[in-house]
């Protein structure tokens, strides 16, 4: 009877000792091959997929677009407007600017009606107010027009006006 306590003892101590085993060839096997363990939780990275479409000419197109159509002067312009107009996938329009303008699609079109706003502004004619021109340019925010102008421009709306002006006629 007395052995029975030491057998008792022996098998906790063996199986002490095996589950200190198995932890640390866990832990090790963890540390040299951690994607084993949380690979539903590693950040994938995005697969760059191949895209026949997404080409400095179909870019070119969708500038042209913009320019003969003078879509961006549209205050509500959505990318599924200039995707349906190229009839190419919001998805595509959208990898097409970010890849061949380095912006967004709000950046890119701004693009666009700031230089429509400092054409309009340049023609001379002072009748045209600052209102009626960032509405002319497409923009429907007389904040957002300034601070996109002076953010693209380096000065306000007025100022480049007078400045402009100024160097032609002065």
């Amino acid at each position: 009877m007395e052995s029975l306590p030491k057998i008792s003892y022996t098998f906790t101590f063996i199986g002490i000792l095996l589950l200190l085993g198995l932890s640390n060839i866990t832990l090790f096997q963890l540390l040299n091959h951690p994607e084993f363990f949380y690979n539903n939780l590693m950040v994938k990275l995005r697969k760059e997929t191949v895209n026949s479409k997404i080409n400095k000419e179909n870019y070119n197109k969708l500038c042209d677009l913009l320019v003969e159509e003078k879509l961006y002067k549209k205050s509500d312009l959505k990318i599924g407007d200039l995707s349906d107009a190229l009839g190419e996938s919001a998805r595509n329009i959208s990898i097409l600017i970010n890849t061949f303008y380095k912006g967004n699609f709000y950046d890119f079109i701004n693009f666009y009606r700031i230089e429509e706003a400092k054409s309009l502004l340049k023609n001379g004619d002072e009748e045209m107010t600052i209102l009626t021109i960032l509405y002319e340019s497409g923009f429907n925010s007389k904040s957002v027009f300034n601070s996109v102008f002076k953010k693209t421009v380096g000065q306000t709306p007025s100022n480049y006006r007078k400045n402009y002006i100024s160097t032609m006629y002065g």
